[in-house]
């Protein structure tokens, strides 16, 4: 005989509670306190938290920009041929530099401008800005006495040396090339206010065959860039050879690149040259 039920039985089946997954950021954790009514200090503590935490984020996401960029940029052009009257080489204009990098700066967020400022005896400071969009920041910085040479005003020469650390600041912040400070072993001593001026004195006899030398270095052609530095007699080279830290001319990579062993047998090759 079936067994019967009066009463139909009804089992729920509880379901399974969705967890709440919490925000253990920096900003999550000061969201919390806040909500928590949490005491000033604690506030405080965390959204000092918070800058850090935003401040190192922006600097990965810069450097991360960065190495894409370096990837995705084009091999500059070279589009102007400069002629010292011994030698030509061929270096790449301002205006070539950013028309080539404008795409991929912008396919990366990244952006540039330029400050500028004048110190004593006239000497010029172009500081390149790198940003991201995400806001952090690196610069670049070089120094440079109007250009004097040639039959040029005093604007054109303000103009020739800005147009010159422009192209240098902005290549060396974007790291096609690096510009790092060079104390040459004597960070601790300060630079003499009379080799200092002296050392400017020098460089503005000798800007043309600097500008080669440095153009030649950035693009690979040592034996124009040797044969420029051969023009300079070899007290004024010792006088040039002042470290970046201290106001001098030449880059940590350019010093390298003239100390190195292809910069000798580049040299080598040209003394044999002239000697036959």
């Amino acid at each position: 005989m079936n067994a019967q039920f009066e009463d139909d039985v009804v089992f729920e089946v509880e379901q399974p509670r969705t967890m709440a997954v919490r925000d253990t950021s920096p900003a999550g954790l000061l969201a919390l306190a806040v909500e928590s009514n949490a005491d000033v200090d604690k506030l405080e503590k965390l959204m000092d938290l918070h800058e850090r935490w935003t401040k190192a984020e922006a600097r990965k996401a810069f450097n991360a920009a960065r190495s894409r960029f370096l990837s995705i940029c084009p091999e500059i052009t070279k589009d102007c041929t400069a002629d010292t009257g011994r030698f030509k080489y061929k270096y790449a204009s301002l205006q070539a530099i950013v028309k080539q990098i404008r795409q991929p700066l912008s396919e990366c967020g990244l952006a540039f401008r330029f400050e500028f400022s004048e110190g004593e005896h006239g000497m010029i400071t172009v500081r390149c800005i790198l940003c991201h969009s995400d806001g952090h920041c690196e610069s670049n910085e070089m120094s440079a006495l109007p250009d004097d040479s040639g039959a040029k005003n005093s604007i054109q020469q303000r103009g020739s040396t800005v147009t010159y650390l422009q192209r240098y600041t902005l290549i060396g912040v974007l790291g096609i090339t690096t510009a790092n400070e060079d104390d040459d072993g004597h960070s601790g001593g300060q630079t003499n206010v009379e080799d200092l001026r002296e050392h400017n004195e020098v460089a503005r006899a000798w800007i043309d065959s600097i500008a080669a030398i440095k153009t030649c270095i950035a693009t690979g052609q040592l034996e124009q860039a040797a044969e420029a530095w051969a023009e300079i007699p070899e007290q004024d080279q010792r006088t040039l050879w002042l470290a970046t830290s201290k106001g001098g001319m030449f880059t940590t990579d350019e010093r390298k690149t003239m100390k190195s062993s292809e910069w000798a047998e580049v040299n080598r090759a040209r003394i044999k040259e002239q000697n036959k």
